[in-house]
């Protein structure tokens, strides 16, 4: 490259700068500055941390404690996280429109003798307060002003849509406060009835949920972690008032047909939320005339709730709801020998140095390998519909010479047996004989080991043309 050429080069990098520093720059600056110049709130980008909605007829203040809002006037409350995000997005994001008048001789004309709303918002220690009035005559504006100030200016509708919300949408909807680290660190739960107790704790060595009371089992774990967020996502359809809640007899809730504790600790501390599910809803309290509710009630809050009954269903789990219904475990590594017990008949299935499944007795045959691995998939999705306590009646329910019995091995070791006895309407009556114990299960999933020397064999490829078929 020449000297000239180099030079040239140079001034044009030079004045590139010049023009993205002094042209670009500076016109985004401007064009920043002239936005944030319209804005009506002028607090830059600090975030709201308080809200106060003065109307003709009641006072609501909204204040923000770490990440959460709650309402302070005229109830103490924790808030509707989406509703008061709402407002705050249109308070901090309203601009100025036009100046309509910049002293009106009549306040009345834009709504503004009497305001509809007046709005406070805080950043930190610094606040601003703006009147809303009336809309103007397309529907799309509000008429604003500032105490004190004689100007009249147009600003966005929203700020007067999201301050005009009942008390009730600024109220939080959920039926228990629970943050999302409670969700994951709970590790007790009693669900108390009138008649029966359910008691779950998670096992500090495996995590898993484990059944204590009434019974002593393994634990749903699936089922578990989805009541304790249910309880999280529940939501009201109403809050009763203060005055009406000091009654919880009236509400069925000094003897609630559910109580549900979920347990933690924290810092050498037990926390516990408890809910309460009492009767079902009638007359004027109910909310929707086409849907069963109950009354419920957040023990750490004063006011009792109306919750929906699609929600309380999924608040009073039974035991079975609850207990873990698999039938066996196994790993399949361990597995490559199967054997189908049919009273005097037997199939012997084994996997060869492919792994592939085979037909080992009565006779050897190719077998149809994704059938016979099936077999190892039924059993793993195999479910109880109920349990039976009483192991020791195995003659009564036909588990003594039972008319199917599935044989698990590796090599000649047994690992486990499931037996199929005799019916109980829709159910079938089922044994673990590595556990011995007995369960119901679907007639229909028992039908899936009902098998045949043909079902698991593959079918010889018809002999080709010219073939002596030996």
């Amino acid at each position: 490259m020449s000297r000239n050429a180099l030079l040239l080069l140079l001034v044009c990098i030079a004045l590139g700068g010049y023009v993205y520093k002094y042209e670009i720059l500076e016109a985004e600056k401007a064009q920043k500055a002239e936005a944030q110049a319209k804005l009506v709130f002028q607090f830059g980008e600090a975030p709201i941390t308080g809200v106060t909605i003065i109307r003709n007829d009641s006072t609501i203040e909204l204040v923000q404690r770490e990440e959460d809002w709650y309402l302070r006037r005229p109830l103490y409350h924790r808030a509707n996280s989406v509703t008061v995000s709402t407002l705050t997005s249109s308070i901090s994001f309203a601009e100025t429109e036009s100046v309509v008048d910049e002293a009106p001789d009549n306040y009345a004309t834009f709504g503004l003798d009497h305001p509809a709303v007046t709005l406070i918002a805080t950043v930190e220690t610094e606040a601003d307060t703006i009147q809303l009035g009336a809309e103007n005559a397309t529907g799309n504006y509000v008429y604003a002003k500032r105490p004190g100030a004689p100007e009249v200016f147009l600003t966005s509708k929203g700020m007067l849509t999201n301050s005009g919300k009942s008390i009730v949408e600024f109220r939080d909807k959920k039926a228990l406060v629970l943050g999302e680290n409670d969700v994951e660190r709970t590790d007790h739960i009693t669900i108390e009835g009138r008649q029966t107790a359910i008691a779950i704790e998670r096992s500090i060595d495996t995590g898993n949920w484990m059944l204590t009371q009434p019974v002593e089992d393994r634990a749903d774990n699936d089922a578990v972690r989805a009541l304790i967020q249910q309880m999280a996502d529940a939501d009201v359809q109403q809050w009763l008032s203060d005055e009406r809640s000091q009654n919880l007899a009236s509400f069925g809730l000094d003897k609630p047909r559910r109580s549900i504790h979920i347990q933690y600790g924290v810092a050498n501390h037990i926390i516990q939320h408890t809910v309460l599910i009492g009767d079902r809803v009638r007359g004027a309290d109910a909310t929707n005339a086409n849907s069963v509710q109950y009354y419920g009630k957040d023990v750490s809050r004063d006011a009792v709730f109306v919750i929906d009954s699609s929600a309380v269903g999924n608040l009073l789990p039974g035991l079975l709801d609850l207990r873990n219904r698999t039938i066996v475990e196994f790993e399949r590594p361990d597995i490559n020998r199967i054997q189908l017990d049919y009273g005097d008949n037997a199939i012997l299935c084994a996997q060869d140095s492919a792994f592939m499944w085979q037909i080992a007795a009565p006779e050897r045959r190719l077998g149809k390998d994704w059938k016979i691995s099936g077999i190892l998939s039924d059993l793993e999705a195999l479910e109880a519909v109920d349990f039976i306590s009483d192991t020791d009646k195995l003659a009564q329910y036909g588990l003594e010479n039972p008319r199917i019995q599935v044989m698990l091995l590796n090599y000649d070791e047994p690992v486990l047996a499931v037996a199929f006895g005799r019916t109980k309407g829709n159910a079938t009556y089922c044994l673990n004989r590595r556990t011995n114990r007995v369960y119901l299960v679907q007639n229909s999933d028992v039908e899936q080991f009902q098998l045949t020397m043909d079902d698991l064999t593959e079918t010889p490829p018809e002999p080709t043309e010219g073939s002596t078929g030996e």
